[in-house]
């Protein structure tokens, strides 16, 4: 039961009205809500968070992308010059703080990822989105959440537990998955599967090393299965989520400690944890658990992205038999597809972009062409 607000005593000054204490810290997060679901439909112009005012896409002139001339009309090669015109506004910092306010401000207030990459993928994924609902109408009807809470919690393995009241008991492993994509598009029909869902995929090597030993800060997580919307909403299969690479994760850095053979890994580790959970989660609400498997595959998409190189994830969720009981007659396995982290660009020099990537951008496309073979 919520106890009323405490009100402090009158003091001297304040005209007789009493001082009324105001909880600290900002609003408690309620996934489900109306604040938590931040979702709006792509065939709609998109309204810029906190504003009435709809995003428009100002026109630029088109450039030679050859890649996209196969697609007919000229939308998306004026989605692509937005792109590269965006590309300009990125390099050059636009609305970015001066680097003597950045390096006074703390860590946790100011993110780079927060201000030229964030707005650069949120206003190029909606543009490109925007110019393909007429050649995949799937998007029409998607649904676009920004900054969404995504979560998956399942069992696999088993523990004995040694410390407390319990101690000898034998417990299953506990996971749980708290992701939080900067977009991601919902539809209401499924993607199609990659593989059939009984393929042999031969032998998958086992970690055996147990999660515990992991230099991790365990702390208790609230267990919940949640996709970014609600049970009832007609969006509730996956397509694309796009993932931004924080600060502590960059390139720059992995380059300066002579770790350039793990800046690949961030991408994979990724993109394989997130779309697992998302497609998982999926399955979830369509009724399958680890005692009542799925009966057809998940597919879902992913593009990971620190605002110049791009990685391409598609994942295919064959199976949520993982705990102890049910893993052991279990041929199915979950697989996931993946590419290296290529630039969208090389440099940008006086104003122009220098060698832009059109085949990052056409794979781009070809996610978000993807849909249902009967559309």
């Amino acid at each position: 039961m919520a106890h009323a607000q405490k009100l402090n005593p009158r003091r001297r000054g304040d005209r007789g009205h009493p001082a009324r204490r105001l909880p600290k810290g900002p609003a408690p997060f309620r996934p489900g809500s109306a604040l938590s679901r931040r979702s709006l439909p792509i065939g709609r112009l998109a309204r810029s968070r906190g504003s009435q005012r709809p995003i428009r896409f100002s026109s630029c002139r088109t450039l030679p992308f050859r890649c996209l001339a196969a697609l007919g009309d000229g939308g998306v090669q004026r989605a692509a010059a937005a792109v590269a015109r965006a590309v300009l506004v990125l390099a050059d910092g636009v609305r970015r703080p001066p680097a003597a306010s950045r390096l006074a401000l703390p860590a946790h207030i100011h993110r780079d990822q927060d201000h030229p990459p964030g707005p650069f993928l949120t206003q190029r994924v909606s543009t490109l989105a925007a110019f393909l609902c007429g050649r995949n109408p799937l998007l029409a009807a998607s649904s676009l959440d920004l900054k969404p809470e995504v979560n998956y919690y399942w069992h696999h393995g088993e523990e004995v537990v040694v410390h407390g009241h319990r101690k000898g008991r034998v417990d299953p492993v506990r996971f749980q998955i708290d992701d939080n994509p900067h977009l991601q598009i919902r539809v209401p029909k499924q993607l199609p599967e990659i593989v059939p869902l009984e393929s042999d995929l031969g032998d998958v090597p086992v970690i055996d090393h147990k999660p515990s030993k992991l230099p991790l800060f365990k702390k208790q997580y609230e267990n919940k299965v949640y996709i970014g919307s609600k049970v009832a909403d007609p969006c509730c299969y996956g397509h694309t989520q796009f993932h931004l690479i924080p600060d502590k994760l960059k390139r720059e850095r992995f380059v300066r400690a002579n770790l350039e053979d793990q800046i690949e890994v961030v991408y994979r580790a990724n993109g394989i944890a997130s779309l697992f959970a998302w497609t998982a989660a999926q399955a979830m609400y369509q009724g399958f658990w680890n005692e009542a498997d799925v009966t057809r595959p998940f597919v879902s998409q992913a593009v990971v992205t620190d605002g110049k190189y791009f990685a391409f994830f598609c994942y295919q969720l064959n199976t949520l038999a993982l705990t102890v009981e049910t893993i052991q007659n279990n041929p199915r396995k979950n697989i996931c597809w993946g590419t290296d982290s290529k630039p969208l660009y090389d440099v940008v020099e006086d104003g122009s972009v220098k060698g832009f990537n059109d085949e990052v951008l056409l794979q781009l496309v070809r996610f978000l062409l993807n849909r249902p073979k009967e559309l």
